[in-house]
């Protein structure tokens, strides 16, 4: 190619690359007019919330907002914070609102007292101490509250809520009444809470669900229940009693030991699944009207294992190793697949299955207890097997099939038969 085509090709690249150096600096270089403006963010963008200091006095909130402790309080008399609206988020982040024993029961930690329909009052992550009033107080409202991470010790009540209320990881300990009392029209949650150590209940609710909480050393109750609640996981260990709950109360997966009376006592329409009631001393389960149990265990209570009234329903229970009565049925009842074992421990004539008037004991095992079946009259025993009791089969005024104690191997074509061996 020609030296002139490479000359004009260079000379045209040249050209091109000016015009972008000229159009890349172009524009002024004079500052606009007045002080530049901050980019730094204010206060309240920063930390969006008030701070509360400490004081001697009442600490009052009545304007909605979000409002944290900075430091330890100190309350002399009288009540430590009141709020008095909805719409408050108050977190004691990890501090403590301490109190003075003045003999005051109007001295609370924190007094809920203007809660309304709206926003909800959030109380979070602190600790109360040593109010003679409750640690927090609500005394009514029908919005929701919602307590998290908060520990009470040392005051009358711990939590004394009557409002629907949420709680979670809260802590109710040494209180001289209730740890942790909770009553509203509409449901609460309570959600892995403990409540030890208490001078009354552990856990005082109604019309809520209660979960994974537990209630230990109470003097009363580990939970007191009125009336349509739910629990679901909870433990109660050397109460006075383990759990007591009025009509329509619902446990699932529940535990109750070494409770100085009964581990599980319930009114009516109640339903127990999966629980185990273990070295109580007295009895398991105890429950009145036609509630139904479904595979649960009861084991070394110093009386009956399961204590069960009329028109129930027991299915695939175990008793074992209790004081008195491995299953002592009520009126009208149906036990369905349920062993008793080396029951009657505590008494010379411990049955592993003391029926009444009216009720089928179906297809389940007695052994090793003072006797193993006593069929009330009018009563049904079918399809059930005995053995090692010292006696297995008591059976008067009871309609059954035939009782067959085999000596080797035999053949039956009765379906209903019970068995001796």
């Amino acid at each position: 190619m020609p030296r002139t085509v490479h000359a004009a090709a260079i000379a045209a690249l040249c050209a091109f690359a000016a015009t972008l150096t000229t159009t890349a600096h172009a524009g002024t270089l004079t500052p606009p007019p007045g002080a530049p403006a901050s980019t730094n963010k204010t206060l309240q963008e920063v930390e969006p919330r008030t701070p509360l200091a400490n004081t001697i006095g009442t600490i009052t909130i009545n304007q909605p907002g979000s409002y944290y402790l900075t430091d330890n309080l100190v309350s002399l008399d009288g009540i430590g914070i009141n709020i008095q609206t909805s719409g408050v988020t108050l977190d004691l982040n990890g501090h403590t609102l301490n109190g003075f024993a003045t003999g005051n029961p109007a001295h609370h930690g924190i007094w809920v007292s203007g809660v309304s329909t709206g926003l909800p009052v959030v109380i979070k992550n602190g600790n109360i101490r040593a109010f003679d009033g409750d640690g927090i107080n609500i005394p009514n409202g029908n919005a929701a509250v919602v307590i998290e991470n908060v520990h009470v010790v040392d005051c009358n009540n711990g939590f004394k809520i009557n409002c629907p209320v949420i709680m979670e990881k809260c802590i109710a300990r040494d209180n001289a009444g209730t740890g942790i009392r909770f009553n509203g029209d509409a449901k609460s949650t309570v959600t892995k809470c403990i409540a030890n150590r208490n001078g009354e209940h552990g856990i005082f609710g109604n019309n809520g669900t209660i979960r994974d909480s537990a209630a230990v050393l109470n003097a009363q109750a580990g939970f007191k229940l009125l009336r349509d609640v739910i629990l679901i996981g909870c433990f109660a260990e050397q109460n006075a009693s383990g759990f007591e709950a009025g009509d329509r109360a619902a446990f699932d997966s529940c535990v109750a030991g070494f409770n100085a009376t009964d581990g599980f006592f319930a009114e009516s329409l109640v339903v127990f699944t999966n629980c185990l009631a273990s070295s109580n001393g007295g009895r398991g389960f105890r429950t009145n009207v036609a509630s139904v149990v479904s595979n649960c265990t009861s084991r070394l209570n110093d009386s009956d294992g399961f204590f069960v009234g009329n028109s129930s329903v027991i299915t695939a229970c175990t008793s074992f190793n209790n004081g008195r009565e491995g299953f002592r049925i009520g009126f009208d009842c149906r036990v369905t697949d349920c062993n008793a074992d080396n029951n009657g421990r505590l008494v010379a004539d411990g049955a592993g299955f003391r029926g009444s008037g009216g009720t089928t004991i179906d297809s389940c095992n007695a052994t090793d207890n003072d006797i193993g079946f006593v069929g009330g009259t009018g009563g049904l025993v079918i399809r059930c097997t005995a053995a090692g009791n010292t006696t297995n089969y008591n059976m008067a005024g009871t309609d059954h099939g035939a009782i067959i104690s085999p000596a080797g191997s035999f053949t039956s074509t009765n379906a209903f038969a019970n068995i001796s061996y």
